[in-house]
């Protein structure tokens, strides 16, 4: 019995090696399909269509100084105009295009408000009105959900930027929503991880947990312990970092993920 239960765990970590760890890029393309599916289904809150699609201004108004803030409109910018080939340009103050409207906790409510009090802060609201697409916010995530939300309901149209709701309220019933991927099984290259990330993005999710450890490599530099990363299949202090600031911009919140005394064979 132990022979028969020792064959198959070695076949296990086989066909881990194997088949896995070489198809990164197949398991990868599956899981991005089916999250960008998803994101063509998503339900607000409470939404109300405008009678027919806005033209706006290519205009971006901000003039603050909040780096993750800078950052995040940074990013869509470089997604809008990826998705639909428009460049939005962010300047001081434009009386038309695209407002922002920080707003204090509390004051932007759901109809079906969540259990947890803390999703409260990830609440956001895009409004309509005379030209001006204001969207209203109260944390760095709630903001996120906002240019989520725009950069999947809106397209371009003759050089401005389509839109075709009056208004918009959204925000997550669950506070922990999360994308898990186990890079001690199945090592990617760590541009994929900064494309999970915008997965999480586009999907409204909170979190992004990573499992840095499994039978097959450990994925996590050391400064005290250099051997203890796997080699060729594991990320520098740099990646981290870079991984790190990427998620916060884009209301991400990293989860690192790392578990012994099991799945400790590459230590």
């Amino acid at each position: 019995m132990f022979f028969i239960f020792t064959t198959l765990f070695y076949i296990d970590i086989l066909y881990t090696v194997v088949y896995k760890v070489h198809n990164t890029e197949n398991i990868y393309a599956e899981r991005k399909k089916a999250m960008s599916e998803n994101n063509e289904l998503r339900i607000y809150d409470s939404i109300k269509p405008l009678d027919a699609p806005a033209l706006i201004a290519p205009v971006l108004s901000y003039d603050g100084e909040d780096i993750l803030v800078k950052g995040a409109l940074s990013y869509f910018i470089r997604d809008f105009e990826k998705t639909y080939g428009l460049k939005i340009d962010i300047c001081g103050f434009s009386r038309g295009g695209v407002h922002l409207l920080r707003r204090k906790p509390g004051e932007i409510k759901l109809s079906r408000p969540s259990v947890f009090e803390e999703c409260a802060a990830e609440n956001y609201r895009i409004v309509y009105e005379d030209g001006v697409l204001t969207l209203e916010f109260i944390g760095i995530k709630g903001l996120n959900h906002a240019l989520s939300a725009l950069l999947s309901r809106g397209s371009a149209a003759g050089g401005q930027l389509l839109w075709d709701c009056a208004e918009i309220i959204d925000g997550p019933q669950c506070k922990y929503r999360s994308l898990l991927v186990d890079l001690g099984k199945n090592f990617h290259p760590v541009e994929y991880l900064f494309e999970y990330v915008d997965l999480c993005f586009k999907n409204n999710l909170s979190h992004f947990q990573v499992h840095f450890n499994d039978n097959v490599c450990y994925c996590l530099p050391s400064k005290l312990y250099p051997e203890l990363a796997t080699k060729d299949m594991h990320y520098t202090f740099d990646d981290i970092r870079r991984l790190n600031k990427y998620a916060l911009r884009r209301g991400v919140s990293l989860v690192p993920e790392i578990d012994i005394p099991g799945h400790c064979k590459a230590f």
